[in-house]
Formats: C-alpha cells, structure tokens, sequence
C-alpha cells in the first residue's frame, strides 16, 4: 500500500520503503518499528455536500456514512484481532453494498497491523491471511485479484491528520470515482469505500462513495 504513494502528489512519504528497512528501524513497540507507524500529517482537504438539484456537476456521489462505537482496548476486546466498530458499521451498510462490487478502498492504516485487521474485519481478506495477501500483490493496481486497496498510499504513507483523516480519506475516494485521482488512478473506479476510525477502535465510521 506504501508504494502507491510514491506518484501521490499529496503523500508526505511519497517513496518506496523496503521491508528489510522497516524491520531494522527503530522499535516503538515490539514488533511494530518506526517504519510501521504514520507520520503526522498536515495540509487541507473539503467536502461541499449538497442536495441533488444544488450542484450542476457533482465529483461523486456520497452515498451512505455508517459509524459506531467500542471500548477501543485491545486487553478489553472480546476478540483482540477484529475490530468490533468497524465490524458494526460495515454491516449497517449491508444494504446498499458489499466488498463484492467495490473498486477502491481507503482503509485506516495508522499502522501496518492495522489496515491488515481492518481487511480481515471487513471480510475481504480470510482471518490471518492479510498479510500474506498484500505481500502476494492481491490488492496491488498492477494485475491486483481483490478490489485496490490505499491507492494514496494510506495513512503511513500519505500522513495522518488525526482529525481531519476521514475527511481526506472520502476527498480522494471521490477524486478515484470521478476518474481525476493525480496519483494512482483505478481504472474504472465507481464504488469507493472509505473507513477511518479513532485510536484502536474506540469508534468507527464506513463510508460509500460512488461515482455520477
């Protein structure tokens, strides 16, 4: 997912970083080094919502945001390797889609484990087989199986605004189905999902971003 920032514009760590290099950098907390954690980003992004008949020529179309709570404590969690809130607001939006029909997705990858979990939790990688999944290029933009996940290069790559996170998150979800995306473009990209939460969890949001 890192690699994908290298032709993101907007990405503070817009370059590749080798996984030996991330394995010998510093310890923050064993097993998770420097290199596996964000930067702490700045910069601005905007959502203009309006109705249907407001806007002439609408980028995208959000279609549904979801969000819930948990306890965001993994020595509390029943289930330590799923995330419960993004579990529950997944599946508020059961309805209106599935991982099946999506394009694109911008996951919430503060750290390496955490996009895994979150690719695990959402079901579109089995329970301990993300890793390996990503490693094997399943959901790269050059000849990816699944659907091309952090095509800005993430959290860890593109920078963490803390607050402002999930909104640039659905920016660039919305830029990817509008066809406009200036760094790795999917290629007939018209369903976006959009996940971002707070810490490990404590709460969540899901959104759909489709394409007009």
């Amino acid at each position: 997912m890192h690699n994908n920032a290298k032709e993101n514009p907007y990405a503070m760590l817009n370059f590749t970083i080798k996984p030996e290099k991330v394995s010998k950098a510093q310890t923050i907390a064993d097993p998770i080094t420097l290199l596996d954690t964000y930067p702490l980003g700045d910069g601005a992004a905007a959502l203009v919502l309006s109705n249907k008949d407001a806007s002439k020529s609408p980028l995208a179309k959000l279609s549904a945001v979801e969000s819930a709570t948990d306890i965001g404590s993994l020595d509390l969690a029943d289930d330590p390797l799923t995330i419960s809130s993004v579990a529950d607001a997944y599946k508020r939006l059961q309805g209106a889609v599935n991982t099946d029909d999506i394009d694109l997705l911008e996951v919430h990858d503060s750290f390496t484990i955490t996009g895994l979990l979150i690719l695990e939790t959402l079901g579109i990688a089995p329970r301990g087989k993300a890793a390996q999944m990503v490693a094997e290029g399943w959901f790269s933009p050059t000849g990816g199986k699944g659907p091309i996940v952090n095509p800005s290069g993430g959290l860890k790559a593109r920078g963490h605004p803390i607050g402002a996170t999930g909104v640039y998150q659905v920016a660039e979800a919305a830029l990817q189905v509008a066809g406009k995306f200036p760094g790795v473009q999917v290629r007939g990209a018209r369903k976006g999902l959009v996940v971002s939460m707070n810490g490990l969890g404590s709460n969540a949001f899901v959104s759909l971003v489709e394409g007009v």
